[in-house]
């Protein structure tokens, strides 16, 4: 027997989107699927992000996600809108509030993390960095490593774009060169070396947003 053709692959098939986007989605499908796995796991978020991008209407309902009572949900609404926001900006800048609530008050690290990527991908639009910017300084000190990692890639897009930050961005990432984790300490030292010498192109694995491409390489 085929492994396609197992009771488990039957189950899983039944619960996931692609067979029920044959009807169009409701709103309460995006909470649904939200709630579907724990922290420990993406969940359904790939899906949910795909329903949003081929239908702007559902992004209200997967915001609604961040302000769930669900630890699981809120966490996977933070990854699938962080998927939307790379191709979407403009339609998740309105609601810049709830993501910078988010991230400094959520308790989930897996949000914070998340909205930190998301700050980033907002940083092209110079109306939004007097808000956005001070959150990100002040999630150079959050108690995740990888919160802390986003806030100082994302720091590094809103530098070279928008230099008059660079001396205060330099200032909150100089510590980190200190930190205990080894992954954020090489991260610090390469961002300050990005943002004091403009002839450095950022790495393309810190820049997802399809808009923000030009200031990346492969490397």
């Amino acid at each position: 027997m085929r492994k396609s053709e197992t009771g488990l692959d039957a189950a899983i098939d039944a619960r996931t989107p692609s067979i029920e986007w044959r009807r169009p989605v409701a709103m309460s499908d995006i909470m649904r699927w939200l709630e579907d796995g724990d922290l420990r796991s993406d969940g359904m978020a790939n899906e949910v992000a795909e329903c949003v991008l081929q239908d702007l209407r559902l992004l209200p309902p997967l915001m609604d996600g961040l302000a769930s009572a669900n630890a699981p949900t809120r966490g996977h609404a933070a990854d699938a809108l962080e998927k939307v926001a790379r191709e979407r900006p403009k339609e998740v800048a309105p609601y810049l509030g709830t993501l910078l609530k988010a991230l400094g008050r959520d308790p989930v690290a897996m949000v914070r993390w998340h909205v930190a990527m998301i700050l980033g991908y907002l940083s092209s639009d110079r109306t939004l960095i007097p808000r956005v910017a001070p959150a990100l300084l002040q999630a150079t000190r959050d108690p995740s490593v990888i919160c802390r990692s986003w806030a100082v890639t994302s720091l590094c897009l809103i530098a070279r774009q928008h230099p008059e930050w660079i001396g205060r961005i330099a200032q909150a990432i100089s510590p980190l060169v200190r930190s205990p984790s080894t992954a954020l300490r090489s991260r610090s030292r390469r961002a300050l070396a990005l943002i004091t010498d403009a002839s450095i192109p950022i790495p393309s694995g810190w820049v997802k947003a399809r808009h923000l491409k030009h200031l990346g390489y492969d490397a």
